[in-house]
């Protein structure tokens, strides 16, 4: 007999089965990434899922006392190649690669184009001062500081228990 707060067992088996199309569109796209962009090393087709989304980046996010540090890692791409945008409550990170490759030989020629891009919104924990914000890019990882538009001392009071 079926337990009343569990829920039908059609019901978690399509929940299976959801997570396995998952699964399987993941690998088909990683193939097809593969393919198509084999030439840009650092790569990689992110999962789905609410943490990353397709064509993600992933970020580190700390928060001191005065300041929200981003840290993020985008191999394979240049300094030139990644904007960044700052709001009072977000950041957006884009970068995008393009390659044009020509090569010539006594009988042939070759020509391939190739691109790539990837986005990401992340919205911050407490209120920025956009205007202060500093980026710096090193070694494939993008570290993105940013002010606190206001910084207040933890207030702590203890609570009388009735």
């Amino acid at each position: 007999m079926r337990r009343k707060d569990r829920p039908p067992f059609w019901f978690e088996e399509t929940f299976d089965r959801i997570r396995r199309m998952e699964e399987d569109l993941h690998r088909l796209m990683q193939d097809v990434w593969k393919s198509a962009f084999s030439t840009f090393t650092g790569f990689e087709v992110p999962r789905f899922g609410r943490e990353t989304g397709l064509g993600s980046i992933p970020v580190d996010v700390a928060e001191t006392k005065d300041e929200i540090i981003i840290r993020a890692d985008l191999p394979g791409f240049s300094k030139e190649e990644i904007k960044v945008k700052a709001t009072e409550d977000s950041v957006i990170i884009e970068a995008e690669k393009r390659e044009e490759r020509k090569e010539s030989a006594e009988n042939y020629v070759m020509q391939e184009r190739r691109y790539g891009a990837v986005r990401r919104v992340i919205p911050l924990p407490v209120e920025v001062i956009p205007e202060e914000a500093k980026a710096k890019f090193k070694d494939g990882v993008l570290e993105i500081r940013l002010k606190k538009a206001r910084v207040e001392e933890e207030k702590e009071k203890e609570i009388e228990i009735e």
